[in-house]
């Protein structure tokens, strides 16, 4: 037995817990027993580990750390386990499926920074960060498993994490689903840190466009921001666009970016290349949109950047704190002054919506990594 379910039987038991402990009967009493006679391993992975405990015909296994979700486990039970009365147990293996999405290993996992899942909770997988969870709550992820991605009211809510400069390299790669929430009559600062002085995600408040606001630097260390602002109308460089602006998808025909994106679940991604200075976003694993630093006219301070920095100064009007739900954190003071960029106010652009599987490479990875990566979370 697992969470209330009966784990044994002709079809495998699915839609388990992975915080379950598992409580095997037997017919008889059985001799002490320990983990070495029991081996719970996830398919394709290494064993994990078990605290055993329990006397007479019941023992418990208490799994160390959560399960992989969406996962097929196999349960070993070892023949090496006697009755009291001196009979002999023949083994078993029952296999079973944990509850929600499979696990996801992604391209270029080495140069991960971040992982958060938010699978009720919200600290990250990856590396050691200080997550501090000052107001969501939990709802269902994209395959509707409960408790899977983090939600945010428009008005207070957000969470913070600590060292968030630290988030991104010269050459960087932001992941994220987003299920965006038109109903709240404002924009929406979805996250970011120190707003276009850092790296600020926004989302119009009916859906029409998304933007990454990001800052950037030079060998003269420059403040130099810039905006990668994604609305679907196929302009470009070369047909009356933004002259950095190098590819632009026209999604006009198919109803915009809101037929995309609001109200339902998508892919972004973020992608900047140090080396080739190309910035580019993606949605639901297909290149939208791009810019080259390269196209500013010589002699442009832009011309020269040499990669992707978050400003941390003057204190305090930054901070070096990420935040999910805002632009920045509650104690940058920039824009406090403004109706739509004070935390404080609940009116502000607070985001509404829901946020899942958030990822920072300090790489930036390939059209082909990206396509990878969203058919696997999909």
């Amino acid at each position: 037995m697992a969470d209330g379910k009966q784990l044994s039987g002709l079809v495998a038991a699915d839609k388990i817990a992975v915080s379950s402990n598992i409580t095997v009967t037997f017919s008889k009493g059985v001799n002490a027993v320990s983990a070495v006679n029991f081996t719970l391993t996830p398919a394709g992975g290494t064993a994990s580990p078990l605290t055993v405990t329990g006397t007479g015909t019941v023992i418990t296994l208490n799994p160390d750390a959560d399960l992989l979700t969406g996962t097929n486990y196999s349960l070993a039970i070892a023949n090496s386990i006697t009755a009291t009365d001196g009979g002999k147990f023949d083994g078993l293996t029952i296999s079973f499926k944990t509850d929600g999405l499979a696990n996801v290993v992604p391209p270029q996992a080495s140069r991960q920074l971040a992982y958060f899942n938010f699978n009720n909770n919200v600290n990250s997988n990856v590396g050691t960060w200080t997550v501090e969870n000052v107001s969501s709550s939990y709802a269902e992820d994209r395959g509707g498993f409960a408790n899977s991605s983090v939600a945010f009211n428009g008005t207070t809510d957000i969470i913070e994490v600590a060292n968030g400069a630290a988030l991104f390299g010269s050459s960087s790669t932001l992941s994220f689903w987003v299920w965006t929430d038109t109903t709240s009559g404002h924009g929406l600062f979805t996250m970011g840190i120190n707003g276009f002085k850092g790296s600020q995600v926004e989302i119009d408040g009916k859906a029409n466009w998304i933007k990454n606001a990001a800052s950037f630097t030079n060998p003269d260390n420059l403040e130099l921001a810039e905006d990668l602002f994604f609305n679907g109308d196929g302009t470009f460089n070369g047909n009356g666009g933004w002259q950095g602006w190098n590819f632009n998808t026209d999604l006009r025909p198919t109803g915009g970016v809101k037929n995309v994106m609001a109200m339902k679940w998508a892919h972004v991604v973020y992608t900047y290349d140090a080396g080739s200075k190309l910035r580019t976003v993606y949605v639901n694993g297909t290149r939208m949109m791009q810019a080259d630093f390269n196209l500013w006219p010589d002699g442009d301070a832009k011309r020269a950047i040499t990669g992707q920095k978050v400003f941390t100064a003057p204190s305090p009007e930054f901070s070096t704190k990420f935040a999910f739900g805002f632009a920045k954190d509650r104690s940058a003071g920039l824009w406090s002054a403004e109706p739509w960029g004070d935390y404080n106010n609940p009116g502000a652009n607070h985001f509404k919506g829901r946020l899942d599987d958030v990822r920072f490479f300090d790489v930036a990875l390939t059209s082909a990594e990206i396509s990878t990566l969203y058919n696997a979370e999909k």
